[in-house]
């Protein structure tokens, strides 16, 4: 099963969406908005330290070969 989420700012354009998901067999859901987890201060003072050593020297290899 796979999801495509789309957005917009028209309802109709959403309801036409919806309406040909049904015609071709695609059963619509309709989700809630995404609560949102406030990020704690522990993450906020600790990133700069962290991404620190996740963007070290030795790791542009890993960087070079996602690129491929």
């Amino acid at each position: 099963m796979e999801t495509v989420t789309f957005s917009s700012n028209s309802k109709a354009k959403i309801e036409q969406l919806k309406k040909l998901a049904r015609e071709i067999g695609i059963t619509p859901v309709k989700k809630s908005k995404k609560y949102v987890q406030p990020v704690d201060e522990i993450s906020i003072v600790s990133e700069p330290s962290l991404a620190e050593a996740w963007n070290s020297k030795e790791d542009e290899r890993w960087d070079e070969l996602y690129k491929k």
